[in-house]
């Protein structure tokens, strides 16, 4: 049997071969996952490596799915080759690396925590106060469940202290003062802010010491980094010293209108601070400039100082809303640490942990200086795929295993995950080792495209050059090199259609028919939705070409409909739309309860149950049951 042996392309190779630490830079369509594969392949094939020793991570387990799949197939090539030409050893060998594949080497970076948690569990124990053998992983519906209570439990201790407070008076120790003026009473508000820094702490490698560092800062009279950003630091200065060097170059009519003894003592800080321009130093000088008349303040918020006294209001300005906003800091994070505390008494008494558990408990496992080197030792090779989605805790465990043998694959254009906190200037930073050649890192750039058609690569690249810059630019060696033939197209491959509001009268009207009541009393999802599906029908019914003297149109099976985020909210009103023209449709992972028809009758459920309730009332006038429209509505 001939091997299907895969050719790879120059960019491909240099990355299947390179040695020691490697950052793959790679691009839609790039190969990415075949030069994982072929890397991995390429050593074991050469006897050099086990698959028992390979640890590749994954981003989602169909990920993981997919790349043994892939494996399988490829060692089950080479396994019928080595029979064919008789290499009964061969055969032998490769036949046992196919049974590794099924031990775990090749999951999700979860995955590969929880085996080292169970390999370890009397390690493990000793981190969750010994929830006993059965410790269970949480799901994301429980793990919501016990931090909701958790934060209600704390929160209403808070209340507590709050009714004792009898004269209402502002009271800064208690976060609930902040939940009453700064957040209308919405509780909702706040458990959303403490359950965001709980999740961001969990995603570094040392959570405690992540709060504590926020409670210092939060201490301090103005915070360090604001201070750098604001006086600059040794290797990159403010924009204080230009400024101050003005007074320098004073006029002499600005100077006579300056006291002698005042323009001797502006210009000793001056000198002082030139010849030895330290942040002490520079703050000392503007306090100085904060301490003059009203009367002089005014002369030096003419040229040539104004620029000076402007940098100062902004300082000043700046304390002060420091001053203002830092006991809401102290109490925000006071309030996570006691629902920190609480949420993990519930874990305890559930006898669970989450995923974040996972990766802390992982992370504390290698702790362990003996269990840590015998990791690095089991494992020559480790893959991470998608790391442009890795997070700080995440890094740190793959860092923690490594020996100089990493190999991480990523697109930091593609980062999508920031709300989980993703960190992708971590990529970035490898990027940057390798491009400097430190470290042993070495980069390589996969940009050759084979999955799309020239005509959309080159549009992506003309619009991404235009709107990519700053943390990510799209310089050229992000742009991607098509290598599909091009296929002849009657239609164009890209196509914007554009469905905007302009303000007349100062009211908005749709561009698309002003003149339309019904098409103004709709949302812009709805026209979106109405637009998407008339060219939709449009396309379906074109000719492409004739077949047996038929002629051929498109399948609806040929369309496929991205939306951006709020999926939940946009499908139904697509779906509606589609419905309505025939067009068939499908929404997997749309629960029934989210269709439009299902809350309409469900508002009118809670209504017969509670008359009393405004929103599902509006949301009752505005169906088809009343079908009100929103001037009659207000």
């Amino acid at each position: 049997m001939a091997s299907n042996k895969i050719q790879l392309n120059e960019s491909q190779k240099q990355a299947v071969q390179a040695e020691g630490n490697v950052i793959v830079s790679a691009g839609a369509g790039s190969g990415k996952t075949r030069v994982l594969v072929e890397r991995c392949l390429d050593r074991v094939l050469k006897n050099e490596v086990s698959l028992e020793q390979v640890l590749m991570i994954t981003f989602m387990k169909d990920a993981a799915t997919e790349m043994k799949m892939r494996i399988r197939d490829r060692l089950c090539e080479e396994i019928d080759n080595a029979a064919e030409t008789g290499n009964r050893k061969e055969e032998d060998r490769l036949e046992l690396e196919l049974t590794y594949l099924n031990d775990g080497h090749i999951a999700t970076i979860h995955g590969f925590c929880v085996r080292l948690i169970r390999e370890h569990f009397d390690i493990f124990r000793d981190y969750i106060d010994k929830p006993g053998l059965n410790a269970r992983s949480l799901d994301d519906a429980t793990t919501f469940r016990l931090k909701r209570n958790a934060f209600r439990i704390v929160i209403r201790e808070y209340y507590k202290k709050d009714k004792k407070n009898e004269d209402k008076s502002i009271d800064r120790s208690n976060p609930v003062t902040y939940l009453r003026y700064y957040l209308d009473n919405n509780v909702e508000a706040l458990q959303d802010i403490v359950f965001s820094i709980y999740d961001h702490a969990q995603s570094q490698p040392d959570p405690e010491g992540w709060i504590a560092r926020q409670m210092q800062r939060a201490d301090s009279e103005i915070p360090d980094y604001w201070l750098d950003s604001f006086f600059g630091t040794e290797n990159h200065p403010g924009e204080l010293i230009p400024k101050i060097k003005k007074i320098l170059k004073a006029t002499d009519s600005f100077k006579k209108k300056v006291p002698q003894d005042l323009l001797d003592k502006i210009s000793a800080h001056t000198h002082k601070l030139l010849e030895d321009p330290t942040r002490e130093n520079q703050i000392e000088f503007l306090e100085t400039i904060g301490s003059l008349s009203e009367d002089l303040s005014q002369i030096f918020m003419s040229n040539p100082c104004q620029d000076l006294m402007e940098y100062y209001t902004f300082y000043k300005n700046l304390k002060a809303d420091w001053d203002d906003t830092r006991w809401i800091i102290t109490q925000l994070i006071r309030l996570t640490q006691g629902f920190e505390k609480e949420f993990r008494r519930q874990k305890h008494f559930y006898k669970g942990i989450t995923f974040t558990d996972q990766l802390q408990f992982a992370s504390k496992v290698l702790e362990n200086e003996e269990i840590r080197k015998n990791i690095q030792e089991r494992y020559k090779m480790i893959f991470v795929d998608e790391f442009q989605d890795i997070d700080p805790i995440q890094d740190s465990i793959i860092r923690r295993i490594e020996r100089g043998n990493r190999f991480l694959v990523g697109d930091v254009k593609q980062s999508i995950y920031r709300f989980r906190f993703a960190a992708p200037e971590i990529f970035r930073g490898y990027e940057k080792l390798a491009s400097a050649g430190k470290e042993g890192w070495q980069l390589c750039l996969l940009n050759e495209n084979y999955r799309s058609q020239p005509d959309i690569i080159h549009f992506i690249n003309d619009l991404f050059s235009e709107i990519m810059h700053g943390d990510v630019d799209f310089d050229e060696d992000s742009k991607l090199k098509p290598q599909k033939e091009n296929k002849k197209s009657d239609v164009p491959r890209i196509q914007l259609l554009f469905n905007c509001r302009i303000k007349q009268n100062g009211t908005e009207q749709d561009t698309e028919d002003p003149q339309n009541a019904d098409a103004l009393d709709l949302t812009m999802i709805e026209q979106e939705a109405i637009m998407t599906a008339d060219h939709l029908l449009k396309m379906k019914q074109e000719i492409l070409d004739e077949k047996d003297g038929q002629p051929q149109t498109r399948k609806w099976g040929d369309f496929v409909l991205l939306c951006r985020s709020g999926i939940s909210n946009i499908a139904p009103v697509f779906i509606r739309e589609f419905e309505k023209r025939g067009i068939p449709i499908s929404a997997p992972g749309i629960s029934l309860f989210e269709c439009v028809e299902i809350i309409d009758l469900l508002n009118l459920l809670t209504l017969l149950d509670n008359p009393r309730q405004d929103i599902p009332l509006a949301g009752l006038l505005r169906s088809p049951f009343i079908d009100l429209d929103m001037d009659e509505l207000v």
